[in-house]
């Protein structure tokens, strides 16, 4: 067999088990952009491990990586969620404060008000 047939083989597997492995993401709720950039990191961290360690199953291996990184992905993205969430919450409350000129204005208003109360005889005051 010539090393061209062996490098099609063995990329003929990779592309099979990458297969594999995006549709094992895929189902635990990742979007395909998602279960890709998992798949490239489980790889990542493959070749990093094998460097000072010895693997008995390379499969095995990526596949643990691959299931713990969709989980870390769609833990994250949920709390992106919930945070994006709570920040539209907080800027639509936000649009109905007033601003600071409004603030000023209103407390202004307010103390003219006192003002002129006080100009006015005792018992229209406490009727007022």
């Amino acid at each position: 067999m010539s090393s061209s047939d062996l490098l099609a083989r063995g990329q003929t597997a990779v592309d099979a088990l990458t297969g594999r492995l995006l549709r094992y993401v895929r189902r635990r709720g990742a979007s395909r952009e998602d279960a890709e950039d998992v798949i490239q990191e489980a790889y990542l961290r493959l070749l990093r491990y094998g460097a000072e360690h010895e693997i008995e199953s390379e499969e095995r291996l990526l596949a643990t990586a691959a299931k713990n990184l969709a989980l870390d992905s769609i833990r994250r993205r949920r709390a992106r969620d919930r945070n994006a969430i709570e920040y539209a919450v907080i800027a639509a409350t936000a649009q109905n404060w007033p601003t600071p000129d409004e603030e000023i204005y209103s407390q202004q208003r307010l103390d003219s008000l006192e003002d002129a109360l006080a100009l006015l005889p005792e018992r229209c005051r406490e009727i007022f």
